[in-house]
């Protein structure tokens, strides 16, 4: 496991971005994408293929169809930030019409802005894994060696509630989830005092769905897998997957192709299949956000087709050119915030779907 997480490690610091900003230590996970051997020129671009289609039938889809579902009463609490987001660096939070985030463009500290537009620092600290609940603003801080922290929603009582080493960090009004520096999974009270194993395996993009910690396991070939919390039981879900993501009773994860897998979690039937190279997946009522760090596409749900969002810069010194890396990092129903990487620039861009507008945040 050491081993594995060592040589993991050293793939971040040679693939990581030039700039500096952007802490290595926040998306280490991002390096099984960029290294899953997956050929973005072999995926055939818009095509949509249903339960019916041939495809299907291949080896990892009759993997697929062997899970049948989960089979719970439990409720889905409450969370601090979408799985989606969080495991897009958690950059983002959206709480009472409020933006949380991280002040990419800046000094990388948490910032607020409300529907006045002002844009206010709440507290001196780079923060990652955003999340907000009960008037409380949950976060995993770089000053802090990774520490789990939290303050109250206007920035005051900084409290550091783990000073494990942490990487993904997921709120309900429960108890928190993180992973530590080997991916291990914990449950931890809201007040930091008491701690729980939940698994010992490597647990990368960890998800909440009713009384399960859905994730793929880095130590079993990136099989999808969900942990009950409370009996620590597992259920295989897919033979292998990245980037899972929970929406609702769905589970968005991108398959060996390349393409992206769209399961019922309470059925087990596989409902969609979006033959297109997908990653930072953003599930939505009306559809399906990725993108592939170039280009940003969105997948209809009603209509089943794949449509490609304008990706611009509202700043001029930011221009889009052949070096231009597009990250998605969170996506609801009227705006997609995105990260622009051009060389050593970094911008971190709104775009609200329903005018257009376009402004930096």
């Amino acid at each position: 496991m050491k081993r594995c997480f060592l040589i993991i490690c050293i793939i971040m610091v040679l693939t990581a971005c030039s700039n500096d900003k952007i802490d290595k230590k926040n998306s280490h996970t991002d390096n099984v994408i960029n290294n899953n051997n997956v050929d973005n020129n072999n995926i055939s671009d818009g095509l949509i293929n249903n339960t019916n289609n041939d495809k299907i039938n291949n080896a990892e889809d009759e993997a697929i169809t062997q899970f049948k579902g989960i089979l719970s009463s439990a409720n889905t609490p409450e969370l601090g930030n979408s799985s989606s987001t969080l495991n897009n660096n958690g950059y983002i939070c959206s709480y009472n019409e409020t933006l949380f985030f991280r002040n990419v463009n800046g000094d990388e500290y948490l910032y607020k802005k409300d529907k006045s537009g002002e844009k206010i620092c709440l507290i001196e600290k780079k923060a990652f894994s955003i999340n907000v609940l009960d008037d409380y603003i949950y976060f995993i801080s770089d000053d802090h060696n990774n520490a789990i922290c939290r303050i109250d929603i206007d920035g005051g009582n900084f409290t550091i509630l783990s000073e494990d080493t942490s990487y993904l960090l997921l709120v309900t009004n429960d108890c928190i989830y993180y992973t530590d520096e080997e991916g291990h999974l914990y449950q931890l009270s809201l007040d930091g005092k008491e701690l729980k194993n939940i698994s010992d395996e490597y647990c990368a993009w960890i998800n909440v769905y009713r009384d399960y910690i859905i994730y793929s396991s880095f130590a079993d070939n990136l099989q999808i897998r969900g942990v009950n919390i409370n009996t620590g039981e597992t259920v295989q879900i897919a033979d292998y997957g990245l980037s899972p993501s929970v929406y609702e009773d769905r589970l968005y994860f991108q398959d060996k192709s390349g393409s992206i897998d769209i399961i019922d979690l309470i059925s087990g039937e596989r409902l969609d299949y979006i033959n297109k190279w997908g990653q930072k997946i953003s599930p939505t009522r009306n559809g399906i956000y990725f993108s592939n760090e170039i280009d940003v596409f969105f997948y209809n749900n009603s209509s089943k087709e794949v449509e490609t969002i304008p990706i611009a810069s509202p700043d001029p010194r930011y221009e889009i050119d052949t070096h231009t890396n597009v990250k998605l990092i969170h996506c609801d129903e009227k705006a997609i915030y995105y990260i622009l990487e051009i060389n050593d620039k970094v911008n971190l861009v709104c775009l609200n779907i329903e005018t257009g507008e376009l402004y930096s945040l």
